[in-house]
């Protein structure tokens, strides 16, 4: 997950947390199918028995076999659609001509329109769509003369259509393939639809309500995590910048020693971040999945201070400029989704986030003499922390909303010497928003973070002139899906109250799925 765990904590970014998990809510991720019954009550009336039929004018049996190529060449021709389309062509409105012609010649012939669409989009949205085409058709049948009672109509969105083998390819002259209505035609006294008089296939049952996550095998339920055995690779960039006077107080990775005793009065601190990170994910099971994100940080710092004289008074400003580079501190996570049916209509998962010291320690860093500042800066905290978190997900088409609280446990470390043993502050994080699609590409997210920062200790102290720091931001940003499988997500926060970084940006897409 993204998180700024490899800077100084009063730094983190906590409204990153869980963006992978709702990644995969929002864009590829989870989405939810509920097939209406409609599908299964069309299907039982094209399969339904009328009363007795008795053969008359306009009326074959099904052992004639002029017929039954008729009805077989009413099933050949599809009907094709340009893409998030449902409007009919010139080619539609001919082969629905032809078939006009053969539903008036033989009245007790019925038609079956089966809406499909390709498989870019999520479940819902393309069944919906497949829907539409198919009353298209009908529509346009009925302008022809034939009655609406003996034209019905069903969708199976992106799902297979059965006897029909289309395409696999993820191109586009493989996705218009499935851009189609199929036409089947049949007699109600026969309780199958027929494709050809050798091979007649009964009409699907109604399927179960089902999720797809990156369109891989259907999974009863919704699941917000990866499949088990699966594994995703993605590419994510921040950058982050913050401009502080208070914070930087509290920031061990500008002083070697804490500020009380450096004899430095602190004007003014410009930081800035650029993280390059790899996140790995591995589904264990439907419900567990594991995580592992390395960071790779550059980072630059400007100070104003001022050394405070023996009258307390400060001395003449001076400006430094630092830079650090290196290997961030890894984290390492574990999420578990406790239920794939919403319970009091809310999906809950678990989160464990554990953070490394493989970032460069600033308590090991050289420091200027002169200025009494590191010569460079750290990459990492040099403390080991630990986050349980709790997530909801309460989904109402199209939005889903969210909340995320955790408590971030960061471990003591005795340093000996003058320092003793330190504790950077312990915090908790609560954010919340929502997800708002706007087509089947197109996601806008919206929401809020507060985190909570208590002030660092020294040999169990509370170190002088600190307090509890308030970091409040504004999320916002938004997910532009290219094909099931490929994603950019772009988000951005801006602070809101004095203590937040000014504004953080990240950049994330996928590597490997």
């Amino acid at each position: 997950m993204i998180r700024s765990a490899w800077m100084p904590r009063e730094k983190r970014i906590p409204f990153l947390i869980d963006f992978p998990v709702l990644k995969r809510v929002i864009c590829c991720g989870v989405q939810m199918v509920f097939v209406l019954g409609t599908i299964g009550g069309l299907a039982a009336e094209a399969r339904a028995d009328p009363p007795g039929n008795t053969p008359g004018p306009g009326m074959l049996l099904h052992q004639d076999k002029k017929l039954l190529r008729r009805i077989q060449d009413l099933s050949r021709k599809d009907l094709s659609f340009a893409t998030g389309k449902a409007d009919l062509n010139q080619r539609d409105r001919r082969i629905l001509r032809e078939d006009a012609v053969l539903l008036k010649r033989y009245p007790k012939v019925e038609i079956l329109l089966i809406g499909h669409s390709d498989e870019r989009g999520n479940q819902i949205y393309n069944f919906r769509l497949g829907l539409d085409r198919g009353k298209s058709a009908r529509q346009f049948l009925e302008s022809l003369g034939i009655a609406a009672s003996r034209i019905h109509v069903v969708s199976f969105g992106k799902r297979a259509i059965p006897g029909r083998l289309l395409c696999a390819r993820h191109r586009e002259s493989c996705w218009r393939r499935h851009r189609i209505v199929h036409v089947v035609g049949y007699l109600p006294d026969e309780k199958v639809a027929f494709r050809s008089p050798a091979q007649p296939r009964p009409l699907p049952a109604p399927p179960a309500r089902v999720v797809t996550v990156q369109g891989e095998k259907r999974r009863k339920g919704t699941y917000l995590l990866l499949p088990a055995g699966k594994v995703e690779v993605e590419n994510v960039f921040l950058y982050l910048h913050d401009t502080s006077t208070q914070v930087a107080s509290q920031n061990f990775s500008l002083f070697p020693i804490l500020p009380s005793s450096t004899g430095v009065n602190i004007q003014r601190v410009d930081e800035d971040y650029y993280v390059e990170m790899i996140a790995v994910f591995l589904g264990v099971t439907d419900k567990l999945e594991l995580e592992a994100d390395i960071p790779y940080v550059y980072r630059t710092q400007t100070a104003v201070t001022s050394p405070v004289t023996a009258s307390g008074g400060t001395g003449t400003p001076v400006l430094t400029n630092q830079f650090g580079r290196g290997l961030g501190d890894i984290d390492y996570g574990v999420h578990y989704q406790f239920n794939a049916e919403p319970f009091l209509g809310v999906l809950w998962m678990g989160n464990v986030i554990a953070k490394s010291t493989t970032g460069t320690n600033p308590f090991t860093l050289p420091v200027n003499s002169s200025t009494g500042l590191l010569n460079d800066l750290p990459t990492g905290t040099g403390f080991w922390s630990l986050e349980p978190g709790l997530s909801l997900y309460f989904p109402i088409t199209p939005v889903v909303f969210y909340a995320n609280l955790n408590y971030i446990y960061n471990f003591s470390r005795n340093f000996g010497g003058a320092l003793g043993t330190i504790n950077p502050g312990n915090a908790t994080d609560l954010n919340f928003g929502g997800w708002f699609s706007f087509s089947q590409k197109t996601i806008f997210t919206v929401g809020y973070d507060q985190m909570t920062i208590w002030p660092p200790s020294e040999n169990g102290l509370q170190v002088p002139l600190t307090r509890v720091l308030q970091l409040g931001s504004v999320l916002f940003g938004g997910t532009y899906n290219v094909n099931p499988k490929f994603f950019f997500m772009v988000n951005v926060a801006a602070g809101v109250t004095p203590d937040a970084p000014n504004v953080a940006i990240s950049i994330r897409f996928p590597l490997f799925f």
